[in-house]
């Protein structure tokens, strides 16, 4: 079985994105159904439940599905590894990209960098498990993910996307240590990580590699950050200013604020002020 790891970007900047998990199966699927266009059910795509048996330690995972474009051949998805092209008597090479459907788990955010790095290559092998070069790459990410939390390139914001103020932490993707790390990521990332942003006519996909990469990193480390403060809180018990909504809201399980546009600016201007002292203090090098 071929493990395999698509990051789903958000609709919008209001939104956090989702890791799904599918896999390829040594084996036909019985609920296979070839379909035409854009119905088409992947036909040895493994079922949700297969994947939580043979992945423990998966936690906050739900039975998730995504139409997906992969190479494929006149009838079917091409398989991604050798063994599974010998297993199905497929070529080596795909004639074009379709769309195919995955059922599969949408993983949530808490502990996925803590998941993605417990992954042994011995021990999935051991349960007859390989993983992708998608999944690879988002163990990667994650274990940059992680350097970036230890070593606390972060920081608090307030964001006001489609006028709805959120409270968030961000990563320092330009801090010294980290941009060529990021850079280095972003040049490595292999083509079907875009499979979900993906044209099947074209072969071209609705984004490109340093956006989907700082898509998951935003993603994930407001949702780990957010996670280790959850039952803390930074403000007073009775919110009573624009700011302790907005500090309340940094350990909120959601980062939607119930704040006044008006309000909402002023926090802003407050923090623009404190990053530029911060800014002038460090020389340029926040940390």
């Amino acid at each position: 079985m071929i493990l395999h790891a698509v990051w789903l970007p958000p609709a919008d900047e209001s939104q956090a994105g989702s890791l799904l998990l599918w896999a390829e199966a040594e084996r036909p699927s019985l609920k296979a159904d070839l379909g035409l266009g854009i119905r088409r059910v992947h036909p040895f795509a493994a079922s949700p439940t297969e994947l939580l048996r043979r992945l423990p330690g998966l936690r906050h995972a739900e039975p998730s599905g995504r139409r997906l474009v992969i190479p494929s051949t006149d009838s079917a998805p091409l398989a991604s590894h050798e063994l599974l092209r010998a297993a199905f008597a497929q070529p080596d090479t795909a004639t074009g990209f379709g769309f195919w459907r995955v059922e599969g788990l949408a993983v949530d955010l808490r502990g996925i960098v803590g998941w993605l790095l417990s992954l042994s290559d011995d021990a999935l092998k051991a349960g007859g498990l390989l993983l992708s070069d998608d999944l690879r790459f988002w163990q990667a990410a994650a274990r940059l993910a992680r350097e970036i939390l230890l070593g606390e390139y972060f920081l608090p914001a307030i964001e006001r996307p489609l006028g709805v103020a959120r409270a968030v932490w961000r990563p320092l993707l330009d801090a010294p240590g980290i941009a060529d790390k990021v850079l280095a990521l972003t040049q490595a990332l292999p083509p079907s990580c875009f499979s979900s942003t993906m044209d099947p006519k074209t072969g071209t996909a609705h984004t490109d590699a340093a956006t989907l990469l700082k898509s998951f990193l935003v993603s994930v480390i407001d949702g780990e950050v957010r996670s280790a403060a959850s039952g803390g809180t930074f403000a007073r018990p009775l919110p009573r200013t624009a700011a302790d909504l907005w500090l309340a809201g940094l350990t909120a399980p959601h980062p939607v604020l119930r704040m006044a546009p008006q309000e909402a600016v002023k926090v802003e201007t407050s923090l623009s002020s404190w990053m530029r002292r911060l800014q002038a203090a460090s020389g340029g090098g926040l940390r």
